[in-house]
């Protein structure tokens, strides 16, 4: 797994600035991103690095390929870099 570049402070501090619209954003991201049928999800994944799935799946980045689709994503939706570990962190049950 990728290690976040921030410390607790820094992420709880960004986490306490998370707007309404950006909870609205993440709730779509949620319902959209398929993070709840891996079978999509990994197929998503492996489209974005220009992959197959089985490729994606054998790697041994995977874990590292799709911990920075979650990042990515999260600051497309308007989070900002500590936001989005936060909110990975959290989603992961790394809090």
């Amino acid at each position: 797994m990728i290690q976040c570049p921030y410390n607790k402070l820094e992420v709880t501090l960004a986490l306490n600035l998370i707007t309404e619209e950006q909870v609205a954003s993440l709730e779509k991201f949620v319902e959209d991103g398929n993070l709840n049928n891996k079978k999509e999800f990994n197929k998503t994944v492996a489209e974005s690095n220009g992959i197959s799935v089985e490729a994606l799946v054998g790697s041994p980045n995977y874990n590292h390929l799709c911990t920075e689709y979650y990042l990515v994503k999260l600051e497309e939706f308007g989070f900002t870099s500590k936001q989005a570990w936060g909110l990975f962190m959290s989603m992961a049950g790394n809090d």
